[in-house]
């Protein structure tokens, strides 16, 4: 083309140019070429130019261009043309035929005062990028705008409604018991049912609004904006819910009702960005589901904080497991009688960008509702064989480690070949892996549960029973399943020196176990008057806090080099340090309403949570709560406080953390407003 382009600008005069067009040459090239002039009468066309006119050059020659020329050179591009002819430059620009169905990128150049035309046809070129992306913005099994893509309609949505002073629905939807559906008929059957209801939901919604799929059995739809307020989004979402409902699936010869869970949120009233109306409704599509699921939710600010960090952790788990933000713990096990240590369990843990160090209680309850316990502990048995294997290169002993197995993974049909494939990957020997399993799986699975066992057993592999005492399994189990000991929950070890049934429950169990010839382990062990209880009984050995805290990898293995562990001075008691005296502790603590402000310098919204105040200093403040929060000074806090008829914000940070009685939590808050001090003068003044 460049090669054509500068011989026709070598010739000097046009009549030299216009006879040394050679017709049978250009019409044999596969791209059009015309000319026309400062007049837009056409000078010359060739052959394909012809056929995207679908007229004889003859026809048009000498005719004005905008004549005759198709619609889509008209408008917008009506101008590209005018800029080559006035300003003498070249211009590139693409425009679709309707008639053809073609694209073609047009080059229009400047020779003196004419202009020069070359088409491209670029179909091809369109297709494959539009193939790829529909590859980056669609979703390939439902067709549906995937999540990268539905964030940028959200996105546009959100500016457009912004400049328009309008308001839309955001609904989030979320198949219940999908997970068991996908495990139960398969994943072929489990995508035709997403896409199934893809094509439900886009049936349902119609010209209303536009639906994506935003993860494996999310949904998420942005409601056009005559649909503005929950009494005109109410009907359309019961009719949603009472359809799926209703209205079955067909997947192979299975006959499915299908139900959701759904939530909702309004901009610009619950959220005037992507992420902040989007969290939002997830928030609501969460306690739809702890509503007790087939219903909806509207978005509340005053959703608790408990439903805001619930919903937090199960969105980032998964991120976690992948990026491998995990880390593991290990917790000694001690011989009650010589105090050396005899294995450990190892406990994971996860460093939360927003929480802080999470303890396995708060994020594997999410891991079994949302699947992702099987990948999250066949990585902590991999990262404890990978552990095992650097404690080897050191001088120390290294002893057994105990792994928690859910009951879904231990009666899994891969469950033993994977802990087979691992151990053979890693060179471990089976005997220095012990499997913790809980009573329940006994009671659900027992046939298959002795025949695991068997297995295991024939690799070297201990089995345990954990928190022995708090299912309903019938003792004759324990003789079927010949497993190799019993963990004795922490519930009975906490109270054995206060109830008397306690401690008889755990002197029995001792008893029962060491007649099957199993050992004993008795776990959450913090005093030595508890210590000194379970040594006369005879308990094997002891796991808790007496003796040792779960310890990263690296310290643990500095105790790993000592022969014996030293018993504590005195009882090991968790508790919040005092102040120096300059703590009020109050005769009846004081109700209050907890909220989260800001993490990590974000503003948030979200509801309150009830709390109660106990001790009050100057510049810090003791509170109680069933909720379990970590220690991170990025985490905001305020708190509404009313006392003595009068009513105070404090916002803080927590500082320190401590477990109390009933599974509630003691937490010393640093204050920075400025207000607690005013609090503490007017309650210090009030109790003289």
């Amino acid at each position: 083309m460049h090669t054509l382009v500068n011989w026709i600008e070598n010739n000097k005069r046009k009549s030299e140019l216009h006879l040394s067009l050679k017709e049978d040459f250009l019409d044999k090239i596969e791209n059009g070429l015309f000319i026309v002039r400062s007049d837009w009468k056409i000078v010359y066309l060739n052959h394909q130019i012809e056929l995207i006119m679908e007229k004889k050059r003859e026809e048009l020659i000498g005719i004005n261009m905008w004549d005759v020329f198709p619609q889509e050179l008209h408008s917008e591009n009506y101008n590209h043309f005018r800029v080559a002819l006035e300003k003498k430059v070249s211009v590139v620009f693409e425009v679709y035929f309707d008639h053809l169905d073609e694209w073609l990128e047009v080059r229009i150049m400047p020779i003196e005062d004419e202009l020069i035309g070359y088409t491209l046809n670029i179909t091809e070129r369109k297709k494959y990028q539009k193939s790829i992306e529909d590859i980056a913005f669609y979703d390939f099994i439902t067709g549906l705008p995937n999540r990268r893509s539905f964030e940028m309609i959200l996105d546009q949505t959100i500016k457009k409604s912004k400049s328009e002073q309008d308001t839309f629905a955001l609904l989030y939807i979320d198949m219940d018991r999908f997970k068991y559906i996908n495990e139960t008929l398969g994943h072929r059957l489990g995508d035709e049912l997403v896409k199934q209801m893809a094509d439900r939901l886009v049936q349902l919604i119609g010209d209303k609004g536009v639906v994506s799929r935003v993860g494996g059995d999310e949904f998420a739809i942005i409601l056009e904006k005559q649909l503005v307020l929950e009494s005109q989004v109410q009907p359309l979402v019961h009719h949603i819910i009472k359809n799926l409902e209703e209205v079955p699936f067909y997947l192979s010869e299975f006959e499915l009702f299908v139900t959701v869970s759904l939530g909702i949120s309004m901009y610009p009233e619950h959220g005037k960005d992507v992420q902040t109306i989007l969290k939002n409704a997830d928030i609501a599509l969460y306690r739809s589901k702890e509503k007790g699921r087939n219903s909806y939710m509207l978005f509340n600010p005053m959703m608790d904080i408990n439903s805001f960090r619930k919903l937090s952790l199960e969105r980032d788990l998964r991120v976690a497991i992948q990026e491998d933000m995990l880390t593991l713990h290990f917790q000694p096990r001690v011989c009650t009688k010589t105090r050396k240590i005899l294995s450990a369990e190892a406990l994971i843990r996860w460093n939360h960008p927003e929480w802080g160090m999470l303890s396995p209680a708060e994020f594997l309850p999410i891991a079994e509702e949302t699947g992702l316990i099987l990948p999250l502990t066949y990585w902590v048995m991999r990262d404890v064989c990978k552990q095992i294997c650097v404690w080897k290169v050191g001088n120390a002993e290294v002893v057994p480690i105990s792994i928690n197995v859910s009951a879904h993974l231990f009666t899994s049909k891969n469950f033993l070949s994977n802990i087979k494939s691992i151990l053979r990957e890693s060179g471990i020997d089976g005997k220095l892996i012990e499997i913790e399993i809980t009573e329940t799986s006994i009671l659900d699975n027992h046939l298959l549960v002795e025949s695991t066992i068997k297995e295991l057993k024939k690799q070297g592999i201990r089995v345990s029973i954990d928190d022995f005492g708090t299912g309903y399994s019938s003792f004759a189990y324990l003789t079927q399943f010949n497993a190799d000991g019993l963990k004795i929950d922490r519930q009975f070890i906490r109270r054995i020196m206060e109830n008397p049934k306690d401690a008889t429950v755990v002197s029995s169990i001792i008893r029962l176990a060491q007649g099957l010839e199993m050992k004993v382990v008795a776990e959450g062990v913090e005093t030595l008057d508890q210590l000194t209880f379970l040594s006369q009984q005879n308990c094997d050995e002891i796991q808790g806090y007496i003796f040792s805290k779960p310890l990263p990898a690296n310290e643990f293995y500095k105790l790993l080099t000592k022969s014996v562990l030293e018993y504590p001075e005195k009882n090991t008691v968790n508790s919040i340090e005092k102040d120096n005296g300059n703590r009020l502790t109050l005769s009846s603590p004081i109700n209050a309403q907890m909220t989260i402000i800001k993490i990590k310098d974000k503003d948030i919204l979200i509801g309150n949570s009830e709390i109660f105040i106990e001790e009050i200093g100057e510049y810090d403040m003791v509170i109680e709560s069933p909720l379990s929060l970590s220690i991170n000074e990025s985490v905001i806090y305020q708190f509404n406080v009313d006392y003595i008829g009068k009513n105070r914000t404090i916002s803080g940070y927590i500082l320190e953390k401590e477990e109390a009685e009933n599974n509630r939590f003691r937490y010393l808050v640093k204050d920075r407003s400025g207000d607690l001090k005013t609090v503490w003068d007017e309650l210090k003044l009030e109790t003289k």
